[in-house]
């Protein structure tokens, strides 16, 4: 595989790249400009707009940008051999691509965990936009959320970020084998 990448956020091809990965249309329409399942995403989610080419990872040419968040964050795509890779990168640090997981369930857990995090919405208003775009594991997020939360109570009240990380990566791939 090269070592250089395209980040591709032009439409339709964008549309078209991540139907043909086999994507939802729900976790499509969280890119697409004024189609968002359910309010809640309004903030978090917007079309992906940055073109960008770098060097390095990821080991493909193409990363297909699925949504990016209002303060920079990007979630996107790639094949990768004949599984799809979930990333997840903030634009100033494109060369710092994590890859998340291998399906849906890895991506929307993050942006769930990201929502939960944010303490701005009451739990109805979670479980109605779960609903929306078929997110099962709710209930998994919350208690992850929660456990993160008192770990930081009941610690010195900072966050041993590295391992903060190292944890929310493994709980977000681990909703990768579900389903």
């Amino acid at each position: 595989m090269p070592d250089t990448w395209t980040y591709i956020v032009e439409e339709p091809r964008r549309t078209e790249l991540l139907r043909g990965f086999g994507l939802s249309d729900m976790l499509i329409s969280l890119g697409a400009e004024g189609d968002i399942p359910d309010n809640i995403f309004d903030y978090y989610c917007v079309p992906p707009s940055c073109q960008l080419e770098g060097q390095g990872r990821p080991d493909s040419d193409l990363v297909v940008g699925i949504f990016e968040s209002r303060h920079g964050d990007c979630y996107a795509c790639r094949k990768n051999g004949d599984s799809l890779e979930f990333i997840y990168f903030h634009i100033k640090k494109s060369e710092e691509m994590v890859v998340i997981g291998s399906s849906e369930n890895s991506m929307m857990g993050l942006l769930f965990e990201e929502i939960t995090d944010s303490a701005f919405h009451t739990r109805d208003d979670l479980s109605h936009a779960a609903d929306a775009v078929g997110f099962k594991y709710l209930d998994d997020v919350l208690a992850y959320v929660f456990s993160e939360r008192e770990i930081l109570l009941k610690g010195n009240k900072q966050r041993d970020m590295k391992k903060y990380f190292e944890r929310r990566l493994a709980f977000v791939r681990g909703l990768s084998d579900r389903d």
